[in-house]
């Protein structure tokens, strides 16, 4: 199956244009359906979905699907890629649900998924403090013009726009380094201008805070 991991990609669409209002009704509901949820957490549970690979979605199927069924989709893929179930296996089963709606859904081998994902959402996660960085609080920055090839964590509607560094947060494992490497670096919240960022409109201006490593910025 595969995928392509690529920040600058159809996900990566903060501060674009034609895809409807941000707040629609429902929008405070963190789900519809049960299964939404589930398949979120097992994806995460079975280490079947990573953002890279949610990210390696086809654009149209991307798109086409909503938040909850790109995670399915994703998981799918990485159940398939890690061989803990075959391509074969999927299409039958999407043949029989779809025949029968409520055919019984096939038992997991692999214990208490449920226990486990509660204790993955309730541990706290906190990251180590930083003590050598190249940034402090009120320090001007700009976010660095780059086009990564690889997983990344910079939004492509800040780059080359100048923030303020709000706070330093922590040292973290860099977004789309091998995890074998343990590569890590400060962490910085940086405080934007939506005049900045897209310019005066009819809305009135307001601040964006954006959690960004150090490697994409550089002096104002």
């Amino acid at each position: 199956v595969g995928y392509a991991p690529r920040m600058d990609g159809v996900h990566d669409m903060g501060g674009m244009h034609g895809f409807g209002p941000v707040a629609v009704p429902g929008a405070e509901r963190t789900h519809d359906e049960a299964w939404e949820v589930r398949a979120q957490m097992v994806g995460i549970m079975a280490q079947a979905v990573s953002r890279p690979r949610l990210e390696g979605l086809p654009p149209a199927e991307y798109l086409g699907s909503s938040y909850y069924v790109r995670w399915l989709l994703a998981a799918e893929r990485g159940a398939v890629d890690r061989g803990l179930v075959e391509p074969a296996d999927l299409d039958r089963w999407r043949e029989a649900f779809a025949a029968d709606p409520e055919l019984e859904v096939p038992p997991s081998s692999g214990g208490d998924i449920a226990e486990e994902a509660r204790r993955y959402v309730a541990a706290p996660f906190t990251l180590d403090p930083a003590t050598d960085t190249r940034y402090e609080v009120g320090d001007q920055v700009r976010v660095r013009r780059c086009r990564p090839v690889r997983h990344h964590r910079c939004p492509r509607y800040v780059r080359g726009v100048e923030g303020q560094v709000e706070a330093v947060i922590g040292v973290d494992l860099v977004p789309g380094e091998p995890r074998a490497a343990d590569e890590r670096e400060p962490v910085y919240t940086v405080r934007f201008q939506s005049v900045d960022l897209w310019g005066r409109s009819d809305e009135p201006p307001f601040e964006l805070m954006i959690d960004l490593w150090e490697r994409y910025l550089e002096p104002a």
